[in-house]
């Protein structure tokens, strides 16, 4: 499994301004085209950034998505684990699906075109990273349960937020606590 690496956060203000308008540029394309379709010319004309200041930022798009991507599951980790920890799989679920609704563009965009794999890469290598706490089962390798957590919550989600009408968060963390985090997480 590919190793993720997170390049550290500028602090020159300038420099944290253009790569904020990189990340806007770029999500705001994603809502009007997909994924694969937008090109580094396309973010930089969109973000009122030169293209040649975009690769002093980012070697590709695809390094700008997969930045994007980790903030992202840092947030979801943030609002899921405390839940996890006191072993409250349905607060777990709902903290996940409240946030992914208040975002649910970048999601849709995230879950549903070219993002899809580098999410689920770096969700999975998130998972198994120490920081997290994960049941030992006998029966169940610790990096097969893992894949198949992030595997079938990424489903859900991407089914929820692409797919579904009238599903509200409450029910889709329904969906995702009976279907994935409770089952995953009991330690018997």
């Amino acid at each position: 499994m590919k190793k993720v690496v997170s390049r550290p956060q500028p602090t020159d203000l300038r420099l944290r301004r253009t790569r904020r308008a990189l990340r806007e540029g770029l999500l705001t394309l994603i809502r009007a085209r997909p994924l694969d379709d937008i090109t580094v010319r396309d973010i930089a004309s969109q973000s009122l950034v030169g293209y040649n200041t975009f690769f002093r930022h980012y070697a590709t798009k695809t390094e700008l998505i997969e930045e994007i991507v980790l903030e992202e599951i840092q947030q979801l980790f943030e609002r899921a684990l405390p839940a996890i920890g006191g072993a409250d799989t349905r607060k777990a679920s709902l903290a996940i699906c409240e946030y992914v609704d208040e975002h649910r563009e970048l999601w849709s965009a995230l879950l549903g075109e070219g993002a899809a794999p580098a999410l689920r890469r770096m969700f999975i290598s998130r998972a198994l990273s120490g920081n997290v706490r994960l049941p030992e089962h006998q029966w169940l390798p610790m990096e097969l349960g893992a894949i198949f957590g992030v595997g079938a919550t990424l489903d859900i989600l991407g089914w929820w937020v692409t797919k579904s009408d009238g599903y509200t968060a409450s029910q889709a963390a329904e969906l995702l606590d009976r279907l994935v985090l409770a089952p995953a997480l009991k330690t018997s």
